[in-house]
Formats: structure tokens, sequence, C-alpha cells
């Protein structure tokens, strides 16, 4: 059976979510105010989405080519 190529996708969600965990342990090190926290993890999680989206159209789009 053939791997999946949405694979490198799923690492990369993978790495995202653990990346936030992190990051939300370690946002109120940084900063103070309560509203700018959840302002830099909103801004992380529409990175994150963004690049999820566009890494897994360009895994499908090449899938559709070849």
């Amino acid at each position: 059976m053939a791997a999946s190529p949405l694979n490198a996708v799923k690492l990369d969600l993978g790495i995202i979510l653990i990346l936030a965990v992190v990051l939300w342990l370690l946002v109120g090190r940084f900063v103070a105010a309560p509203a700018a926290q959840i302002g830099v993890l909103f801004a992380y999680g529409l990175a994150g989405m963004a690049w999820i989206v566009v890494r897994s159209r360009r895994v499908l789009r090449r899938q559709d080519r070849g």
C-alpha cells in the first residue's frame, strides 16, 4: 500500500500543534496584557491555519498533475 501524499501535511500539523502548546505556556512570560496574549495566540493560530491550507492545496494540486 502506498503512503498517503498528505503525510507531510500531517507532520506539519503535528509540529504546529506542539509549538502552539509551547507558545501557550510561554506567552504569559513575554506579553503582560491578557488581550495581547489572546492576540498573539490568535495570530499564531491564523498563521498555522494558513500554512496548512496552502501546504495541503499544493500537495493535492501536485497529486492531480502527477
